[in-house]
């Protein structure tokens, strides 16, 4: 005989199943926002709605607070100028990612 209770921990599987993906899925689009947000460059609904999220889960926050020390430290070395021949590679291989990125574009 079948009871009401008969396939309610299947139920509950499947609600904390589709909880974690829920999950997964905020912390991804938090994590891709993440640059926008710090950079100030987000509507402020979706700055509040970050923040709720920041608030909440430990390792978006962990990774948020990384992104800005990485800015901070950034910022803070970017006082001196980088050796000529250091600027005249990254100048080349920017160049050679950009062509890249046009000879794959479909058209």
């Amino acid at each position: 005989m079948s009871t009401p209770r008969d396939g309610a921990g299947d139920d509950e599987a499947a609600l904390l199943a589709a909880r974690s993906v829920s999950a997964q899925c905020q912390c991804t689009e938090a994590l891709e926002k993440l640059e926008t947000f710090l950079d100030s460059e987000m509507g402020e609904l979706d700055a509040d709605r970050l923040r709720t999220h920041l608030e909440a889960c430990e390792p978006c926050l962990e990774a948020a607070d990384l992104e800005q020390r990485l800015r901070n430290l950034v910022r803070r070395a970017c006082h001196e100028q980088a050796p000529d021949g250091l600027r005249a590679r990254v100048r080349t291989q920017l160049t050679v990612m950009s062509t890249r990125v046009v000879i794959s574009r479909p058209d």
